[in-house]
């Protein structure tokens, strides 16, 4: 039914074998000028400035995304609630982080993401940022990399998310990760050998500037 309806009127007058009674002629007409309505600049740009408006709840829980169609550029802020963490190490903090990504006509994109961290109880400060250069989409083709200064835990697999770790410190009084702070600069490639069969490669260097750091006596 979506392809008889992606149909204007002109090409059925000239390929259906009888001609279209007259409310047929008025509905195909009414979808021909919706159509070209919702391909015109005017409503797209209102589209667009509907989708930007910041509202509570992309604010708090889905991120808050603005978006320049003309420019094919992206400005993404993080959730509130992933913004604000506590756990054992550096009781409560904020890690405020947002994404830059800006995408040509040829569906080649960069992005780049900073991110900023601070703990009230250690008094640590942390800077970060992160980028990707994706050059041939199709085939996942990116070069990336990233460097600064974060906490990691000391698995370092990113199996507990700050905001899980919070909950689970809060609620079960669990704290399941032990952290240490890092300055750290890492490079990589990716590519899609074949469908499904990705292939990576990554060369990082860090220090470990603080070892694993524990909770500070009040």
């Amino acid at each position: 039914s979506s392809l008889l309806n992606s149909r204007d009127s002109s090409f059925w007058s000239r390929n259906r074998p009888l001609p279209l009674t007259p409310d047929e002629a008025r509905d195909y007409h009414k979808k021909d000028s919706i159509a070209v309505h919702r391909q015109s600049l005017a409503y797209l740009d209102s589209v667009e400035h509907a989708d930007n408006q910041i509202s509570p709840f992309n604010f708090t829980v889905t991120g808050y995304q603005y978006t320049n169609r003309r420019k094919g550029e992206t400005f993404y802020v993080y959730p509130f609630y992933r913004t604000i963490y506590y756990n054992t190490v550096e009781g409560y903090g904020i890690y405020p982080k947002v994404k830059f990504t800006r995408t040509f006509a040829s569906g080649r994109s960069y992005a780049i993401t900073p991110a900023l961290r601070y703990g009230f109880s250690n008094r640590l400060f942390s800077a970060n940022v992160s980028l990707a250069y994706n050059y041939d989409p199709d085939q996942q083709g990116q070069f990336y990399g990233a460097f600064g200064s974060d906490l990691f835990d000391l698995s370092n697999v990113g199996t507990r998310s700050l905001t899980f770790n919070t909950l689970s410190t809060l609620l079960n009084e669990n704290n399941y990760v032990k952290y240490y702070r890092s300055k750290y600069g890492r490079l990589g490639y990716q590519h899609e050998l074949a469908n499904g069969l990705l292939w990576n490669a990554e060369l990082e260097y860090a220090t470990e500037s603080d070892g694993i750091m524990e909770l500070p006596d009040a």
